[in-house]
Parts: C-alpha cells; sequence; structure tokens
C-alpha cells in the first residue's frame, strides 16, 4: 500500500512538472489518517487525498525521483539537521520536512529563477528556527536552544554546528 503512495507521488508530480510547480507539499492529518498532496505556482493549484499517511521518506524520493526523470540526476546539498536541497544546473529542490506539524514543504526553483548561494545557505541554517514537536516538549529544553544558536552563530560555516 505504501509503495502505491510513491507511485502516486511520482504521476502526480510527472503530470504537472511542465506546469513548473513552485511548490509541491504533503500534510498528513493524523486522525483521519489522510495525505493531502499539493502543487502550487503560477497558474497551478492541484491538490489530492490519499486515504493513508504517506511517509515523508516515501514523499520525497518520489518527487525527486520524478523530477530526475525530467531534469536529469540531482545531487544533494545538506543545508542544515532537517534540510537539504537536491539541485542540477537545470532545477532546485529545497526539501524542508516539519515532522511535528505533519507538513513536509518542497521549494522548487528553476534554471533562471534563484539560485542558492552558500552564502543564503549558511544564513538560512543560521537562522533556522528550532522546532518543538508535539508530544516532546520537554525534549529540547531552553538551555538546549540556547546552546544550539550560540553554536551555530560561534561557526556558521560548519555545516553542522549544533553540537549538544
Amino acid at each position: 500500500m505504501k509503495e502505491d503512495a510513491k507511485e502516486l507521488v511520482k504521476k502526480l508530480v510527472r503530470q504537472y512538472i511542465k506546469s513548473r510547480p513552485k511548490g509541491i507539499s504533503l500534510k498528513l492529518s493524523w486522525n483521519d489518517r489522510r495525505s493531502r498532496i499539493s502543487l502550487v505556482g503560477d497558474g497551478l493549484n492541484k491538490a489530492v487525498e490519499y486515504y493513508d499517511t504517506i511517509p515523508f521518506s516515501l514523499f520525497a524520493s518520489g518527487v525527486i525521483e520524478a523530477c530526475e526523470e525530467v531534469y536529469g540526476k540531482l545531487k544533494v546539498v545538506p543545508v542544515s539537521f532537517r534540510e537539504d536541497i537536491y539541485e542540477n544546473d537545470k532545477v532546485s529542490l529545497d526539501l524542508y520536512p516539519t515532522g511535528g506539524l505533519g507538513v513536509f514543504n518542497i521549494y522548487v526553483k528553476y534554471e533562471g529563477e534563484w539560485v542558492v548561494s552558500k552564502f543564503d545557505k549558511l544564513i538560512r541554517r543560521m537562522f533556522a528556527p528550532i522546532i518543538v514537536f508535539r508530544g516532546f516538549k520537554n525534549l529540547v529544553t531552553e538551555e538546549m536552544k540556547t546552546k544550539i544558536t550560540i553554536e551555530r552563530l560561534k561557526d556558521p560555516f560548519s555545516q553542522y554546528s549544533y553540537r549538544l
């Protein structure tokens, strides 16, 4: 059943990729075990409901594989501990999951629209919010948040400067 979900994601992305979506997102509804996949862009606003929860990993791999079929092999550029960018000279996919909220956003940029510089990536990573997942509020303390922020600011050019 879950592999069907990945194929649904790939099929949907393949169908609308020529319309150049600016965003592809997955929103999970935990209570009724549904998933909503949305593709939005200039003149594009398509949403499909799937009657089960789609794991983030299957959603991401479905989008990446569909884009690679159209735009060629993508290389991964790690941005932060929860964000990666997959890109080549034609397209850039900024994967941004927020698991506690049940949302996975993928921001899409195309050749000539926006090229993410190393400096932009560093700035976004340094000032990325620290999300505390629902149900785990005691897991990340204020002291830990402060320590992460200090580490990020001390060494902004370190790929993973969030030591606890």
